[in-house]
């Protein structure tokens, strides 16, 4: 099932930013690639979000293959709302209670 409309919440935006600034300051070429495999994340959780694990209840998450970032996100009958973007090395469940 596609989905026509994916919503990038503030929090999750102003996240995604600070991580792309992150590795431009490092290395243009790793925020560029970074960038690309977020867009790709995106495209794939449009296209079929159901396929993706169940981490929190109703809450879905696709990790990024070459960086250590999961895309949070949820969804209901024509909508996807990517929630965070967070590192899998964070205490993501505590970060949960304080978001959800």
């Amino acid at each position: 099932m596609s989905y026509k409309k994916l919503v990038i919440k503030s929090t999750a935006a102003i996240e995604i930013e600070e991580v792309i600034a992150y590795y431009a300051a490092i290395n243009i070429t790793l925020a560029t690639k970074l960038e690309k495999e977020i867009r790709s994340s995106f495209l794939k959780i449009a296209k079929n979000p159901e396929s993706f694990q169940i981490r929190y209840k109703t809450i879905r998450v696709i990790w990024l293959k070459k960086f250590p970032y999961g895309v949070y996100y949820l969804f209901d009958s024509d909508e996807v709302y990517i929630m965070a973007f967070w590192s899998s090395r964070e205490d993501v469940p505590a970060k949960i209670k304080k978001r959800f």
